[in-house]
C-alpha cells in the first residue's frame, strides 16, 4: 500500500467521528492529529550515481481532557504508524483514544487528590480548561516545483 500525503483525505472524516465519540465516553474534549511526510533523495560520488531513495512516515497523536471531581486534566497518546495500522486507522484511533482517555482520567483524579491533601498549596492546582473556541480543521500543503 503506497501511502502519500493525499492519503490523509481518506481519514479526515474517520478522525472527526472518532474524536466526537469520546464525548459520549464522558470526556470533556478530544482531538486527533495526523501527519504524513514524504521524502526523496539521490546521491552521487565523483559524478557517478550511488543510489536513490524514497520514504514516507505516518504519525498520529491524540489528546483527551477528562473532568473528575471538578478538575479537568489532559491525557496524550501517539505513535508512528505502519501500513497495517494505517489500513485499520479507525481501530488505531480507538486504541490511542482509549490510552489517552485513561491517562486523562488518572491525571484528573490524582490532581483532585493532590489539591485536597495539599492545603494552602492545593489552591494553586488548577484545572486544564480550554477556551470556548470553535473547532478549526486545517490542512497545510507545501507547494513544490517540478
Amino acid at each position: 500500500m503506497k501511502i502519500s500525503i493525499e492519503s490523509l483525505e481518506s481519514v479526515k472524516d474517520i478522525a472527526a467521528k472518532a474524536a466526537q465519540s469520546e464525548k459520549g465516553a464522558g470526556h470533556y474534549y478530544s482531538d486527533i492529529r495526523i501527519e504524513v511526510s514524504e521524502g526523496k533523495g539521490a546521491s552521487t560520488l565523483n559524478g557517478n550515481v550511488k543510489g536513490a531513495a524514497e520514504d514516507y512516515g505516518i504519525r498520529a497523536g491524540v489528546r483527551v481532557y477528562a473532568k473528575k471531581n471538578g478538575i479537568i486534566a489532559a491525557g496524550h497518546a501517539g505513535k508512528s504508524l505502519g501500513d497495517k495500522e494505517f489500513a485499520n486507522i479507525k481501530g488505531t484511533f480507538k486504541e490511542l483514544l482509549a490510552v489517552a482517555g485513561k491517562r486523562a482520567n488518572l491525571n484528573a483524579v490524582q490532581k483532585a487528590a493532590m489539591k485536597k491533601k495539599s492545603g494552602f498549596f492545593g489552591k494553586m492546582i488548577a484545572a486544564s480548561e480550554l477556551a470556548e473556541e470553535p473547532v478549526h480543521v486545517d490542512t497545510w500543503k507545501a507547494d513544490f516545483k517540478k
